[in-house]
C-alpha cells in the first residue's frame, strides 16, 4: 500500500498515432463494457443450463451427498462455462499491466483489510436478507443454503471447492480476464466492473456486499502488480479460513447443541453447572464451544481493525485519474447502463430472486 503500489499501469499505445477525442473515448469504454456485459451473460448462462442439466442427469440417492453438490459447482462453472468465457473475451485487445512485488507485510494489512470489508459487507447482507424473508415468516440467515452446504459437507470436497478452486476460477474470471481488457479504460472502470460483477454473479444478498468489496480489494491489488498470483493467494486465505477453521468449529458446536443449550440454561446455577461440567463428554463440548466462541471473537477483533485500517491507509488506495479527464460518475453510468451490462444485471437478478424464492418456499412448505 506505499508510493511503490501507486505506480500507472502499461497502457497501449494507439496503433496510429493518434490520440481520440474525449467523446471517443467515452464511445470506445462503452463498446467494450457492452462486449464484457454479454460475453459474462453469456458464461452465467452457460453456467445455470449447465447446473439444470447436471442435476437431471444426477441420480435422485446422490442429492444430499457433500461431493455431489460441490460437483455441480465444479463442472457446469470451471470445467464447461470458463472455457466458453476464454473463447469469448480472449478476441478482446488486452493490456499487459506492469509486475511488481506485493511485500509480506502488505499482504498481510490487505487480508486484514479483507477482514473488516467481509464483516461489514456480511452484517449488511444478512440485515437485508432478513428484510427480505421474515415478512413470508422466513430466517434467511436459518435458512441459508449454501451456509448449510458448508456445514454439511466432506472436508476434502469443501477444501477443494471452496478453498482452492473456487480462489483460481474467480480471481481468473473476474481479475484477469476482465481487467486485462478494460485497465485502459481507467482503475475506476476497471475496479467497479471487477467488484460489482463478482458481487452479483454471487446471487444472493448474504455474500454479494463483502464479495463486491473483496473484489474491488482485489481489483486494486492487481491492477497496482499485474500479478494474479497475489489475489489468488488473498482469496485462498480468506476462504480457507472459512473452510479449514470456521466450519469445522461450527459443525462440532452444532452437533453438540443439546449439552450446549444445557450448559446455557445452567449459567445461572452454578452448581449444577459445575456438576454437569464434571462429566468429559460434557467437558470437551464445552471445550469446544470456548474455541468456537474465541475464534469468532477474533475473527470480530480482525475485522474491526480492518475497517480502522482501511480508514487510516485510505489515502493509499486513492485511484489514478480517468484517461482524457472523463468523471467517474460517467465511466459508472457507460460502464453499467449498456445493452450488453444490462443482460448480465438481469441474469444476476435471475440468480438472487431464484435463491430467495426457493428458501421462502422450501421452508414454508
Amino acid at each position: 500500500m506505499d508510493e511503490n503500489m501507486v505506480m500507472d499501469a502499461v497502457v497501449t499505445e494507439n496503433p496510429q498515432g493518434n490520440e481520440p477525442d474525449k467523446a471517443g473515448w467515452i464511445k470506445e469504454m462503452k463498446k467494450a463494457a457492452v462486449k464484457i456485459g454479454w460475453k459474462y451473460f453469456v458464461f452465467g448462462v452457460v453456467v445455470i443450463i449447465a447446473q439444470y442439466i447436471y442435476a437431471w442427469l444426477l441420480p435422485e440417492k446422490y442429492y444430499t451427498e457433500s461431493w455431489a453438490n460441490f460437483l455441480q459447482i465444479i463442472i457446469p462453472t470451471y470445467c464447461i462455462a470458463f472455457p466458453v468465457l476464454c473463447l469469448l473475451v480472449c478476441k478482446m485487445p488486452k493490456v499487459q499491466i506492469e509486475k511488481k512485488k506485493m511485500g509480506f507485510w502488505k499482504i498481510v494489512l490487505t487480508v486484514i483489510i479483507g477482514s473488516g470489508i467481509c464483516g461489514v459487507g456480511m452484517v449488511i447482507g444478512t440485515v437485508v436478507g432478513e428484510l427480505i424473508t421474515l415478512p413470508f415468516g422466513v430466517s434467511a440467515s436459518d435458512n441459508n443454503s449454501l451456509g448449510n452446504l458448508m456445514i454439511m459437507s466432506d472436508p476434502f470436497w469443501r477444501i477443494l471447492t471452496v478453498g482452492i478452486l473456487a480462489p483460481i476460477f474467480e480471481e481468473l474470471i473476474f481479475r484477469k480476464l476482465l481487467i486485462d481488457r478494460v485497465i485502459k479504460y481507467g482503475e475506476f472502470c476497471a475496479i467497479m466492473m471487477s467488484g460489482i460483477m463478482f458481487g452479483l454473479f454471487h446471487g444472493n444478498f448474504a455474500q454479494f456486499f463483502f464479495a463486491t468489496g473483496l473484489g474491488m480489494l482485489f481489483a486494486f491489488v492487481y491492477a497496482r502488480t499485474g500479478k494474479i498470483w497475489y489475489t489468488i493467494l488473498l482469496h485462498m486465505v480468506v476462504n480457507m479460513t472459512t473452510s479449514v477453521i470456521t466450519t469445522p468449529l461450527a459443525m462440532k458446536v452444532l452437533e453438540h447443541m443439546e449439552v450446549i443449550n444445557k450448559i446455557s440454561e445452567l449459567s445461572t446455577r452454578p452448581n449444577e453447572l459445575m456438576a454437569y461440567l464434571e462429566n468429559p463428554e460434557v467437558m470437551q463440548v464445552y471445550g469446544y464451544m470456548m474455541v468456537y466462541a474465541c475464534w469468532m471473537m477474533f475473527l470480530a477483533v480482525c475485522a474491526l481493525t480492518g475497517v480502522i485500517l482501511f480508514f487510516v491507509f485510505l489515502k493509499k488506495f486513492k485511484l489514478k485519474e480517468t484517461p482524457m479527464g472523463v468523471k467517474n460518475g460517467t465511466v459508472f453510468l457507460k460502464s453499467f447502463v449498456n445493452g450488453g451490462m444490462i443482460l448480465f444485471i438481469l441474469m444476476s437478478a435471475f440468480l438472487f430472486v431464484l435463491y430467495y424464492v426457493s428458501m421462502i418456499l422450501s421452508a414454508t412448505m
